[in-house]
């Protein structure tokens, strides 16, 4: 038999690490205290509000689980998932530290610029694999 219980807490006490992101649930803030069996062991956990919300987002619409050993923690999100957490919970993404820059790096693209410029390119130096350079002593 499995179960599980959520129950919002308006303040805590003490500050605590959240479950979902990682980063300190200051004293005063608001969380969400959950408790449950799954998969036959008992469990706590507590989380920011927001990163519970999306944990669940992430597990019931985006992986489409519901329960037990199929369940990822939002600190655990896929790298390719990124974009959407950036997107639906942007407050959770920067938390964790995921931007949108570290997402979507723009590859490199060679642009035609004036003529100045394309003679004042600065070129990668060459290294030689051979210490004398081919020079011979």
């Amino acid at each position: 038999m499995s179960f599980a219980s959520e129950t919002p807490v308006k303040a805590v006490r003490k500050r605590k690490a959240c479950d979902g992101c990682g980063r300190h649930i200051e004293i005063g803030e608001p969380a969400i205290r959950w408790a449950g069996l799954t998969d036959g062991d008992f469990g706590t956990a507590i989380y920011h509000p927001d990163c519970r919300e999306a944990e669940l987002a992430y597990n019931n619409d985006l992986l489409e689980c519901q329960w037990g050993d199929d369940w990822y923690p939002i600190h655990e999100i896929d790298r390719d998932d990124w974009p959407w957490l950036i997107e639906a919970h942007p407050t959770v993404a920067a938390r964790m530290g995921i931007a949108a820059p570290s997402v979507c790096e723009a590859p490199q693209v060679e642009r035609e610029g004036s003529r100045d410029e394309q003679n004042h390119s600065a070129s990668p130096k060459e290294v030689s694999p051979d210490p004398t350079h081919g020079r011979r002593e």
